[in-house]
């Protein structure tokens, strides 16, 4: 049974420092922010597909923002539904944006 999470809130994100070891705030449906020891803030995903766990990285803390974080959320969980995996189509565009470099 899944756990029930309290969700985040802009002003929390903000204001959370950093600590002596890496610490995870989760806003519920597998997104949560990693907040390291450099002060760096990271979201990240985590999902299971085709029976595996697997992790996502979405972006920095504030360039990517709380409701951001959801909207993306949101999208790739409707692709894992569908049986598509996120991060093998983020590998593959960005093959595609990287293999027409030196024509």
């Amino acid at each position: 049974m899944p756990k029930i999470v309290k969700p985040l809130t802009a002003a929390a994100v903000r204001d959370i420092q950093p600590q002596a070891n890496s610490v995870s705030l989760y806003d519920g449906a597998g997104l949560f922010l990693q907040v390291n020891p450099n002060g760096s803030k990271l979201w990240r995903l985590k999902f299971n597909l085709h029976g595996r766990t697997r992790l996502m990285s979405l972006g920095k803390y504030p360039e990517i923002t709380l409701a951001k974080a959801r909207d993306q959320r949101q999208t790739l969980r409707s692709q894992i539904s569908q049986g598509i995996d996120p991060i093998r189509q983020k590998r593959i565009s960005l093959a595609t944006r990287t293999s027409n470099t030196f024509t």
